[in-house]
């Protein structure tokens, strides 16, 4: 995991720099700040809607949690910025979920969360899902 963060990702990114700014818009709050900067300069499009991110854990392992992913509904549909309306959508959205590789030995969810972007484009929920892996 350490060698992907540190070797693959910004070799990734190098080869593929519009990756990164979405990278950043899909990953919600973790980085609302750098985003808001992104969508100042253009970089990131103010067409495209923010996402809410969260992760739930659904186990006592640390690994075992799920990214979950949704659009903001405001600012594609219905222009009214109700928070809750964010939350729970009135109509139930189609879900994309993913269990990431890794051989049961490696990897992480964060890795994939690009793997979302063309379902959250099309008004998806998504979920990447971690687990423990074997020491």
């Amino acid at each position: 995991d350490s060698a992907t963060r540190l070797i693959a990702a910004p070799l990734f990114y190098q080869e593929n720099p519009w990756c990164f700014p979405e990278f950043l818009r899909i990953s919600g709050y973790e980085y609302a700040w750098l985003v808001s900067l992104l969508r100042q300069l253009g970089i990131v499009a103010s067409t495209k809607p923010n996402i809410n991110f969260t992760k739930e854990s659904y186990g006592t392992h640390p690994n075992q949690i799920a990214q979950v992913m949704v659009a903001s509904s405001s600012s594609k549909s219905n222009n009214n910025n109700n928070e809750d309306d964010e939350q729970h959508p009135s109509s139930p959205l189609p879900l994309f979920i993913f269990f990431h590789g890794g051989a049961w030995g490696s990897g992480f969810p964060t890795m994939y969360r690009l793997l979302s972007l063309p379902f959250l484009e099309r008004n998806f929920r998504a979920i990447i899902v971690g687990y423990r892996t074997y020491p």
